[in-house]
């Protein structure tokens, strides 16, 4: 999805803006499934890579970021 809204936005000559969100990431903590966070966060960076592949560095700013954090635990008896 990332690569294809880059394709249509460098249509226009004016620059643009992209907000790309790995949401399903904060869904999983909440939801106590640590895969899933953590495989939403793998495809949250791949999508981060591909804006770096498809952009120019030079005129290119990427800000990765969270509303909040949750650290990574494993509550009961594991």
């Amino acid at each position: 999805m990332t690569e294809s809204a880059i394709k249509i936005l460098q249509k226009n000559d004016r620059g643009f803006f992209l907000f790309v969100e790995g949401a399903r990431i904060d869904m999983a903590h909440h939801n106590t499934e640590a895969r899933k966070s953590l495989e939403d966060t793998e495809e949250f960076a791949k999508a981060v890579q591909v804006a770096r592949q498809m952009l120019p560095e030079d005129d290119t700013l990427i800000v990765v970021t969270s509303d909040h954090s949750h650290t990574m635990t494993i509550g009961g008896y594991p």
